[in-house]
């Protein structure tokens, strides 16, 4: 097998949340016409403050 195709150790991420703590892996694939980025990790539905996002 190449070191191509070995597998990679995921990048672990840690955050404490509204509904506890959470420990989660970021995204492996990036495409450069996704966006990657996320405002929140976890929160539940309703919960956030009524306004606008940029």
């Amino acid at each position: 097998m190449s070191e191509e195709h070995t597998l990679v150790a995921p990048d672990l991420f840690t955050a404490n949340t509204p509904l506890g703590f959470y420990q989660g892996m970021t995204d492996q694939i990036i495409f450069s016409s996704l966006k990657q980025q996320y405002k929140t990790v976890l929160e539940p539905m309703g919960s956030s403050l009524p306004e606008w996002m940029d």
